[in-house]
């Protein structure tokens, strides 16, 4: 669970990716797909995903506010290098 706040939530921040995927998000060749994993529950719809290059924070935008905790299942494509 993530907890949201405004219309979005950070799913990854620069480091937590590094450590999860062994190396930077490449913003050119990668994706991550993201879905509501409570649909039933949160009535929110996730509409995609945010990446600011600055930071490197990525973050699941939403359809409205939600100042809750939300489930968010991503799937992740990396490019080959």
């Amino acid at each position: 669970m993530l907890q949201s706040s405004d219309d979005s939530c950070i799913l990854f921040y620069r480091e937590e990716f590094r450590k999860l995927f062994g190396r930077d998000f490449d913003y050119t060749t990668d994706a991550i797909f993201v879905m509501n994993g409570d649909g039933k529950g949160i009535p929110v719809h996730v509409d995609g995903c945010t990446y600011m290059t600055d930071s490197g924070v990525i973050y699941a935008t939403l359809d409205r506010v939600w100042n809750k905790p939300i489930r968010i299942n991503y799937m992740v494509a990396l490019a080959g290098r």
